[in-house]
């Protein structure tokens, strides 16, 4: 396992990075005292505000305020449009942060993260990457405000808009610049971990350009690696914490994307030595988030082994229930009614330049939401006959018990063109007549837009109250 980090040592630029630390795993209880103790000092920190050009004197001006110090500077919030599409939470605590008021914008910052607001979680790890103590010199604090700004710049845009233009595109690789020039000094574990978790995200993104995979396997290495990371790890499809799944998944992705087998097999053996992760793979093409044993494992199913297959599959044959669900179809799109999908981890590469600029190749119409557990009835009266189809028969209320419950049922579209990258699934203990727990692309080759309803199955060997 020493050779494995090694690697990367080896290859990432700048005398001063820190060494990979060899696997490490500790035991439940001792997790959660290493998370108190590599967060107690961020809990109670204070910063202020982001995404502003003088953004590195400002958090000064805090540092010197719980010093003691009376005076500092003024700064403006962030542009109005940086704000769109944010939730009201969010909004407040960038209003919080404009005056200073650090502490409330960090509660409202943690609950926008909690209703599920991605940036929020960004504006906290930049609030507590430059208020921890010991303070970053003013060389290294600039480099990380910097890249910080580059990186909102581009998550403000694309959860906007749900494309990645060129002008997000630049921000990505100066981010990309900045922080890879950061990774060369040792800033301390906690520091460290939340680095190259940036760096990780930027180059998800920048993945998809092919010159950038290799530096993208790079960083989740050093992400999985981390002590942090091998103590932040998942065991249900459900856990709070899997930092460790993500990490090493990722990996292995990118390293079958550029065809080095001996790392991806570094990386596959890595994940199987730890200890309590849901990453004890079988397969190196089969890798989600979370895995877990003793279901068969199989690209394609038969659809004769599932009753709602065979439903769905009765009613697209019938001449008047086909004609029943295109209408309902034509009368949704001409109301504009689907939805951009966001999803980073699943790129998308549009057909055109013009596709990806207004975000709008890969999108969905969602009938059934988790985290209700029950269908959206109002989404369902618009495309009724086939919600129809999507129910119990025993229980009309209900979604259809071969359905897994834990996963969203929607209808996605497809422009002509696009492709999505490839990538695996989260679990494999759920099926969509292929196992997306196998890694999968996707390439529509037509003229015309593509739909399909997309509906999780519950794997047949799972309990049967699972």
């Amino acid at each position: 396992m020493s050779a494995f980090c090694s690697l990367w040592r080896s290859s990432t630029a700048g005398p001063h990075l820190p060494t990979a630390p060899s696997p490490g795993f500790a035991v439940p209880s001792q997790l959660d005292a290493h998370r108190e103790r590599g967060l107690s000092g961020t809990v109670c920190s204070a910063l202020c505000a982001f995404g502003i050009v003088c953004a590195g004197m400002a958090y000064r001006k805090v540092r010197r305020g719980a010093r003691g110090a009376t005076q500092g500077h003024v700064v403006a919030t962030s542009p109005a449009q940086d704000l769109a599409g944010t939730d009201a939470a969010f909004q407040q605590g960038a209003a919080h942060e404009a005056k200073g008021e650090i502490q409330e914008a960090r509660q409202c910052f943690q609950k926008s993260m909690q209703a599920g607001y991605p940036r929020a979680r960004t504006r906290l790890i930049n609030i507590d990457m430059l208020l921890l103590d010991p303070a970053l010199p003013g060389k290294l604090e600039a480099l990380w405000v910097s890249a910080a700004q580059h990186y909102d710049s581009f998550e403000a845009e694309f959860l906007r808009t749900g494309h990645v233009s060129e002008e997000s595109w630049q921000h990505l690789e100066a981010a990309a610049t900045e922080l890879t020039e950061l990774a060369k000094f040792n800033l301390g574990d906690w520091r460290m971990y939340q680095l190259y978790g940036r760096l990780l995200d930027v180059y998800t993104v920048l993945s998809r350009d092919t010159k950038h995979v290799a530096l993208a396997a790079q960083w989740a290495v050093q992400r999985a690696v981390h002590p942090l990371g091998q103590n932040a790890y998942a065991t249900e499809e459900s856990s709070e914490k899997d930092d460790f799944n993500q990490a090493i998944t990722a990996a292995m992705l990118y390293y079958r994307r550029i065809g080095d087998q001996e790392r991806l097999q570094n990386a596959m053996e890595f994940a199987n030595k730890h200890p309590y992760a849901a990453t004890h793979y079988q397969n190196s093409w089969q890798t989600p988030r979370t895995f877990h044993p003793g279901y068969r494992g199989q690209p394609w199913w038969e659809g004769d082994s599932f009753q709602l297959v065979q439903r769905l599959e009765g009613g697209w044959k019938d001449p008047d229930t086909r004609a029943k669900i295109t209408e309902e179809l034509d009368t949704l799109l001409s109301k504009g009614a689907f939805e951009r999908v966001f999803s980073p981890s699943a790129l998308v590469v549009p057909g055109s330049v013009n596709e990806d600029r207004n975000g709008a190749e890969w999108s969905e119409y969602l009938l059934y939401d988790p985290k209700s557990v029950k269908l959206d009835e109002a989404k369902c009266a618009g495309i009724p006959t086939l919600s129809s189809l999507l129910r119990d028969p025993s229980n009309k209320d209900a979604v259809h018990p071969e359905i897994n419950k834990s996963t969203v049922v929607s209808i996605l579209s497809l422009d002509p063109g696009a492709r999505i990258m490839p990538h695996c699934g989260v679990t494999n203990r759920q099926l969509v007549m292929f196992d997306d727990s196998f890694e999968h692309s996707v390439y529509h080759a037509g003229k015309e837009r593509r739909y399909i309803l997309f509906a999780m199955l519950r794997h047949p060997d799972s309990p049967a109250d699972a």
